[in-house]
């Protein structure tokens, strides 16, 4: 098992200056990812780009994989976002379809955006031992995704939590794999499509049928 080594930020930066350093780091770090991949993107390497010192890069990131950790969080963060604006009101009365397509296209966007750096990114953390670094936020966005099912007037889904737990994971699992294994997959527009047929056919058998009467409550 793969040693876990420290990946917080040793400390956050209060000034507008201070942020603007770390920015730098962060960014110079994901272009040598994207650019050598991760065994060519060294602490010296990124401290150049960056335009600081390495003493400084140490000053707030402890260790070159907190560093990485930070690269990743920032590409969790902009999926999440994604994610929660297809889950926004309009999801609950929007067809079907339009909601899954939504949030399918947006987690494949997410990752296809940059698919170096994510695979990349994943070697790195599993080199770290960090393989649950993305629970927290596969977690929130099942419950995102549970109370979507729970709101749905055309949805009748026995366990909510355990479907919110099988999409959410459906979707990620789908993606990272075609970032490791298939990228070319990620631009074309069956993959997506694909994909949503399979959650809107998974989703079909909870959905009532025409003209039935509501449960009695």
């Amino acid at each position: 098992m793969p040693r876990r080594r420290p990946l917080n930020p040793r400390k956050t930066p209060r000034q507008s200056r201070s942020q603007a350093t770390v920015d730098a780091i962060v960014e110079a770090t994901t272009q040598l990812l994207r650019e050598f991949g991760p065994d060519g993107t060294t602490t010296a390497r990124i401290a150049k780009r960056a335009g600081t010192s390495v003493g400084s890069l140490y000053q707030y990131f402890p260790t070159r994989e907190a560093l990485v950790a930070a690269v990743a969080q920032r590409h969790l963060d902009a999926l999440t976002a994604a994610l929660a604006r297809g889950l926004g009101p309009d999801a609950l009365t929007a067809p079907l379809h339009d909601v899954v397509h939504a949030l399918v296209t947006a987690a494949v966007e997410a990752h296809a955006r940059d698919p170096r750096v994510h695979a990349a990114l994943v070697t790195e953390l599993a080199r770290a031992g960090a393989t649950d670094f993305a629970a927290t936020t596969l977690e929130h966005l099942t419950t995102l995704v549970e109370g979507l099912l729970v709101a749905r007037a055309d949805l009748r889904v026995p366990d909510p939590r355990l479907a919110a737990f099988l999409l959410v994971r459906l979707v990620d699992g789908l993606t990272h794999a075609a970032v490791l294994d298939a990228p070319h997959w990620l631009s074309q527009p069956d993959f997506t499509t694909e994909v949503v047929r399979l959650i809107e056919a998974w989703l079909s058998h909870h959905a009532p049928a025409v003209g039935s009467a509501p449960d009695a409550g």
